[in-house]
């Protein structure tokens, strides 16, 4: 520690403690982060850009929480370093107005050995390059609750082997250069992007990238949730390319002075190519997005993978009430004028759903296994757009939804605009095996997490399932009185499906025995395909058998047996039918 830093600035403990997790108060990849937690307590007491008590002179060595007895703005002649590891600057310590970093910004580099690195509640305005620059690998950095504006490169990038980063609820908007509010590359990695505002942006709301060069991520780049993408201008809002792979999920994307041909530019995946660019095959999870803006019904088209790649947790909400928690909290508190002046540009529409099942109509009787159709109307009863979502129908034996209740099947509902309808017939089926009785068809529709439904008590309706079975039973049966043992006969049947329900294939299967009733010892003659039977349909054809060689004579009887192999679930499995005959 330099002696001037010494004698200007008051430490509150003289040994240092080991770093003690704060995870607790941080979520994503840079959470992991100790930063000055447990270590001397520095005080900045000027807002020299430099010299004892300056912020210059508390960021000269790591291991110490900084904090600020002077409000107001401190104008940097140069880059404003964080040279160690294990610190915390914590602007929210200032009396109001609270600290603001003029003309330079503050970098982060593991060059200089920055890492486990805290920074929250600074302004940075008109830095001459970046905002805030975190790269050379830089490792466990969080910063959370700042606002910057009007860099000259970018507002805050992530950069050159830089890793476990979290950036959450800050404000980045409008840079000098205005193509450049963050950019994600040169395989940085591990980074959680939450609940911030990126506005006023041409560009990189985020860049997402691995390298100029043919290189492909080898972890996940980018986690991206909740944030609020506003006012993109002719540009367009986040961009993920050149071999990386991120999740999008629930974010709002809105640039509504921008012509329609650039709002739809609101999430670009670049599978081959960028525009004028050859872009290295990105990777990207998109779910729950949302965008009111023409042509962005289907914002989440973008994305090119089916399940999210590996990041920490982040309490994810769904995007209409992210973005107005976002609108209500990025940033640092109270806002400036700059900041009021960014936020007030953006106007959240009313995009709360209300989604009803209010028409359900199914057959009188159905069977188990056997598909059926059930007609249902779904309608979008709220204010606004409703995403696509899902119909489950199940079937249970009341009439409240819950886990033990069987699926039958789903369907997907289209977009809905407000006041919207969508009917369809949908193909389900009753699981086989269900017994036969009275049960209820619960049809229920979920929008997921994209936007919240205001009135869910409307999501589920009900209506009453018969649930039948078929009785297959050898209606009618002919043969030859009298045959000798080793002749040739042929046997007519009609077998009928006497019950209610639908039966399936089945076999007829005839029996040589010696009393009416199918036995053990009975003797296999042969047998009968016979095909599916709906109610009170019947089958008939004839069956040529043979007399067993030897069989002694006597009085026996031609037993035919209907589904014999028991294929059919039936409400009986006792019909049979038998005739007499005599063996000479």
């Amino acid at each position: 520690m330099h002696r001037g830093l010494l004698a200007c600035v008051t430490l509150l403990s003289v040994s240092l403690a080991l770093a003690v997790p704060v995870s607790a108060q941080y979520e994503g990849f840079g959470a992991v982060t100790a930063g000055g937690d447990g270590y001397p307590v520095v005080r900045v007491t000027t807002l020299d850009d430099a010299g004892p008590g300056s912020l210059r002179e508390a960021l000269a060595a790591g291991g110490r929480t900084i904090v600020f007895d002077v409000a107001g703005a401190i104008v940097l002649a140069d880059f404003l370093y964080v040279d160690g590891a294990f610190v915390t600057i914590d602007g929210f310590t200032a009396p109001p107005p609270g600290i603001t970093l003029r003309n330079h910004g503050l970098v982060i580099r593991g060059s200089r050995g920055a890492h486990d690195v805290i920074v929250r509640g600074l302004r940075i305005r008109d830095a001459a390059i970046d905002g805030i620059q975190i790269a050379y690998g830089a490792y466990n950095v969080v910063v959370d609750h700042c606002s910057i504006a009007g860099s000259g490169d970018g507002n805050l990038d992530i950069t050159e082997d830089s890793h476990d980063v979290t950036v959450s609820w800050s404000l980045l908007a409008r840079p000098l250069a205005p193509e450049n509010n963050m950019l994600v590359k040169y395989r940085a990695q591990r980074v959680t992007l939450h609940h911030n505002l990126f506005v006023s942006s041409h560009q990189r709301n985020p860049t997402i990238g691995i390298d100029d060069a043919v290189v492909a991520a080898t972890d996940t780049t980018v986690d991206m949730r909740n944030n609020v993408v506003w006012g993109w201008g002719k540009g367009v809002g986040s961009v993920v390319r050149n071999g990386a792979w991120a999740n999008v999920v629930a974010n709002f994307y809105s640039s509504p002075d921008s012509p329609a041909e650039d709002q739809v530019n609101a999430l670009i995946v670049c599978a081959v190519e960028c525009g004028d660019f050859d872009s290295y095959p990105a990777r990207a999870y998109v779910a729950e997005n949302y965008s009111p803006d023409s042509g962005t019904a289907d914002i989440d088209a973008a994305g090119n993978e089916t399940a999210p790649f590996p990041a920490p947790p982040v309490t994810t909400t769904d995007v209409c009430t992210a973005a107005r928690e976002v609108l209500a909290g990025a940033g640092v508190r109270p806002l400036d004028p700059v900041d009021e002046a960014f936020v007030s540009t953006v106007a959240l529409p009313e995009c709360f759903t209300d989604l009803s099942v209010s028409a359900l109509a199914v057959p009188a009787m159905v069977t188990p296994g056997v598909p059926f159709s059930v007609g249902e109307t779904s309608r979008n009863l709220g204010s606004g757009d409703a995403k696509p979502a899902t119909v489950t129908f199940r079937v249970s034996t009341d009439t409240a939804l819950d886990a033990g209740d069987a699926v039958m099947g789903r369907r997907v509902v289209p977009l809905l605009a407000a006041g919207a309808t969508s009917v369809a017939s949908t193909t389900i089926t009753v699981p086989a095996g269900t017994p036969a009785g009275l049960y209820r068809i619960i049809a229920s529709i979920d929008p997921g997490r994209f936007v919240t439904d205001t009135n869910a008590g409307n999501d589920v309706a009900v209506e009453y399932l018969r649930v039948v079975l078929p009785d297959l039973a050898v209606t009618d049966l002919g043969a030859p009185i009298v045959a000798a043992a080793g002749a040739t006969i042929q046997i007519t049947d009609a077998t009928s499906n006497i019950g209610y329900g639908v039966a399936g294939s089945s076999s007829t299967r005839f029996y040589l025995s010696r009393d009416a009733v199918p036995g053990a010892d009975d003797v296999a003659l042969g047998a009968r395909a016979v095909p599916a039977l709906a109610s009170r349909q019947a089958s008939a054809g004839a069956t040529t058998v043979t007399i067993p060689p030897g069989t002694p004579p006597g009085a026996y009887y031609i037993v035919a047996s209907a589904d014999a192999d028991q294929a059919v679930a039936e409400s009986r499995e006792t019909n049979s039918r038998a005739r007499t005959i005599r063996i000479q």
